[in-house]
């Protein structure tokens, strides 16, 4: 049965536009692709509102997609994510300690870090290792979710059929699927942007340097709606437009009203490179790293035409749309826009 081997594991990714799987199978060295599909939560787009989403809308993509991998649920081997603003991760210094001295402690140390109310807190931590710069104290990743989330995502799960397993970070998935097949470069950083329908998901690592995540509340779902608003259309007809014209769909300008000049407006996807801008100079400021090797784009609007070298001409680096695919035995044919696969990819990579 596909998805029951225990070298098997499904990466699933519950989004606000899309579903998406991947199931892997581990080997020796290396991965093979068994089967990829992404469901969207609305069988038409003009349907679609973030702002009304249910889990009868998440729970018939996930069963969509168990009908297309003939898989039984409750045999197979699940690794889901988490993400937006009731999950945060960060990563913080502490002494040396025992893992059980540290389960003790960080609790109370993550509620100095972490932007979440600590009555409704789930916290969990990785040991990364000694701090290069003082090797007296450890680099702790903390990660936290709220209860209530998590409890929506195991009902979920649950009710689909699945036996729930291991549920990571969506930030940390993003930089599995990168670093899972290529090396961490030896001096900078990588940043990695995951473009979803609602937010964007900015993740900074390298080899010795701090990880720092942040969510941006404007994604894919928001670039639609001004277009459909500018344009006086419907949400359907502007998000066609976006995927046939791509970045320069936002790019009209407005005559005065002399008619002599043109002034381009400021547009969301403006708004988001601005805030990219202000994450990387933040991130500096906190860490001292100002080598910035790539940018690895991912997510549902990953693929917009133009928006890599958009990006790539503001922040002035290198944009590189991932394909985690690429590196991969497959089995089959990857399902379209494997950019928006990443977080599935990255989950499936994980293994106990």
């Amino acid at each position: 049965m596909i998805g029951s081997r225990s070298n098997h594991i499904l990466g699933l990714d519950i989004g606000t536009f899309t579903v998406k799987g991947v199931l892997l199978e581990h080997l020796k060295q290396g991965y093979r692709v068994i089967k990829t599909g992404q469901v969207p939560l609305y069988e038409r787009v003009e349907s679609y509102d973030p702002t009304k989403l249910s889990s009868i809308d998440s729970l018939g993509a996930i069963k969509k997609l168990i009908t297309k991998f003939n898989i039984k649920p409750q045999k197979t081997n699940l690794v889901t994510g988490l993400g937006g603003a009731a999950t945060s991760l960060k990563e913080i210094k502490s002494i040396q300690m025992t893992n059980e001295e540290l389960s003790t402690s960080l609790t109370f140390e993550a509620r100095k870090h972490l932007p979440i109310d600590e009555s409704d807190t789930i916290i969990d931590f990785q040991v990364l290792g000694e701090d290069p710069q003082n090797p007296e104290q450890l680099r702790i990743l903390l990660a936290a979710s709220t209860k209530k989330l998590y409890s929506f995502h195991e009902d979920l799960l649950t009710e689909a059929g699945f036996k729930v397993g291991a549920v990571n970070l969506e930030p940390l998935a993003m930089v599995n699927a990168y670093f899972g097949l290529e090396d961490y470069p030896e001096e900078g950083v990588i940043i990695f942007l995951n473009v979803g329908a609602r937010h964007t998901t900015v993740v900074v690592d390298g080899r010795q340097d701090r990880i720092f995540s942040r969510d941006i509340p404007i994604g894919g779902h928001h670039f639609t709606n001004e277009l459909a608003k500018r344009r006086d259309i419907n949400y359907s007809a502007a998000e066609a437009i976006k995927i046939e014209e791509g970045i320069a769909a936002f790019q009209s300008t407005s005559p005065d009203e002399g008619g002599a000049l043109a002034i381009q407006e400021k547009t969301k996807i403006d708004e988001l490179v601005d805030e990219i801008s202000r994450t990387l100079r933040y991130y500096i400021k906190e860490t001292g790293q100002n080598q910035f090797n790539l940018v690895v784009l991912s997510g549902g609007s990953a693929n917009l035409i133009g928006f890599d070298e958009y990006l790539s001409e503001k922040i002035s680096l290198p944009v590189e749309v991932y394909n985690p695919f690429r590196a991969l035995e497959t089995a089959e044919q990857i399902d379209s826009n494997p950019a928006n696969m990443v977080v599935s990819v990255g989950l499936a990579m994980r293994s106990e």
